[in-house]
């Protein structure tokens, strides 16, 4: 994942830092339609959290720089899971299994064990063949945040140039369609 805000000003990385904080809080905030998990955050173990921050690639050139997995939990429809992520997944979050025999709670359980490995390759199995669902967790927190923006004039001539990226990296699909500012 990565952002690109071309403004050699301070102000710009102080709030490229500020988001950053934003969107770490967002993902260890309960998601809506997630009540059913007993963690209903999108922060699991922490490292898509953990892998966010701002680099200043060349003067005055910021990145919010993160896991590329983040963007495909935002947009959903991500395809690709490992069964062996699944089950430290299910062992974490945690997961109980109900059968019409019996009801375990794999919370701690040993991810190599038997019915945590069947379990997770049914859930990798149906994420490959069905995708997630969109989190919009990113999306939602820039547009929730981008009128503290104090918009100055680099800003707004940097958004210009580079308003088709900006909005790609949001998610927007803008094939076919003219931006124009008024």
């Amino acid at each position: 994942m990565s952002i690109k805000l071309k403004n050699t000003n301070a102000y710009m990385k102080s709030y490229a830092e500020k988001l950053v904080g934003l969107l770490r809080k967002e993902m260890a905030t309960p998601q809506e339609g997630r009540a059913g998990y007993v963690n209903p955050t999108i922060n699991d173990t922490g490292r898509g959290s953990q892998s966010l921050g701002v680099i200043d690639r060349t003067k005055g050139i910021f990145e919010i720089v993160g896991e590329d997995y983040l963007l495909k939990v935002d947009e959903g429809n991500y395809k690709k899971a490992n069964v062996q992520d699944i089950a430290e997944w299910i062992v974490s979050k945690p997961v109980n299994y109900e059968s019409t025999k019996r009801s375990i709670n794999l919370q701690g359980a040993n991810p190599n064990e038997g019915i945590v490995q069947m379990l997770a390759r049914r859930i990798t199995n149906k994420i490959q063949s069905q995708g997630t669902e969109p989190t919009n967790f990113i999306k939602r927190t820039v547009q929730s945040h981008l009128k503290n923006l104090k918009v100055i004039a680099p800003v707004v001539e940097d958004v210009r140039e580079n308003v088709v990226d900006i909005l790609k990296a949001a998610g927007f699909n803008l094939e076919g369609k003219t931006v124009k500012f008024n």
